[in-house]
């Protein structure tokens, strides 16, 4: 039997994957698959709009999948008057990327009271792992700056 605790859990987690798309999720073809405790998955389509002249998907949106990825992971781990700010992302470009989609797994490695910081995997449809991302998270109320 689930605890109250554990449903409230698992509607924040349904509100976060039901919400209204940030824009650019639309721009870039982003949808939320999953958010757990700590964890999110998100998935990107390819789109030859996002493409170098090669045809590959420019690494930019390697890095903002992640980032979001890492977004939706907090969200589930944060309160709703917390201001999520991306402070600093490595990310390590391992496979290009010109067919098919992304999914993008994001995990919550440590979260403090100011700070948050994710590992993030993305890999495309074939499973390959095509990126390795660390991400650093602002975790602020909603009046501080």
């Amino acid at each position: 039997m689930k605890s109250e605790e554990t449903d409230r859990q698992e509607e924040k987690f349904q509100k976060i994957i039901q919400r209204d798309k940030p824009p650019y999720y639309h721009l870039l073809g982003i949808d939320i698959l999953d958010v757990k405790l700590g964890f999110a998955k998100l998935r990107m389509n390819y789109d030859s709009k996002l493409t170098n002249p090669y045809g590959y998907v420019n690494g930019g949106f390697f890095s903002v999948l992640a980032d979001a990825a890492m977004a939706c992971a907090l969200l589930g781990m944060t309160e709703e008057n917390r201001r999520l700010i991306t402070l600093e992302y490595k990310i390590n470009l391992l496979a290009p990327f010109r067919e098919g989609f992304l999914i993008s797994d994001a995990r919550i490695v440590h979260l403090g009271k100011e700070t948050a910081v994710g590992d993030v995997e993305i890999r495309n449809h074939k499973d390959t792992l095509v990126a390795k991302g660390l991400i650093t998270y602002a975790v602020r109320g909603k009046g501080n700056r």
